[in-house]
């Protein structure tokens, strides 16, 4: 999925370093996050909250929305009517129709 969405961290090293700085946190890549980020976020919890998010739709809306990451948002060139029309929702539903 980090690959899909071309997320990941610019500068680890500075991340390890300046944990609390949002400069040097994980880059999002396409689209906004499941439910929203801070300096704990990486690859493994932007997977496991995409999972999250295709279960529990309205909730992880409700979550990225109030921690300042609304899936419809004009500065940030968001334009998503749920998290299923996001990015990471479109790739967590396409391993959940493969999945036998």
């Amino acid at each position: 999925m980090q690959q899909t969405v071309e997320a990941g961290f610019a500068h680890p090293i500075l991340h390890w370093f300046h944990p609390d700085d949002p400069a040097y946190w994980y880059d999002l890549g396409q689209g906004p996050p499941p439910c929203g980020v801070d300096q704990n976020f990486d690859r493994e919890e932007d997977f496991a909250e995409s999972v999250t998010a295709y279960v529990y739709p309205q909730e992880a809306q409700q979550k990225a929305t109030a921690r300042g990451w609304p899936y419809v948002d004009a500065a940030r060139g968001y334009n998503y009517a749920n998290f299923l029309a996001t990015p990471r929702g479109q790739f967590i539903n396409t391993l959940m129709v493969a999945s036998p």
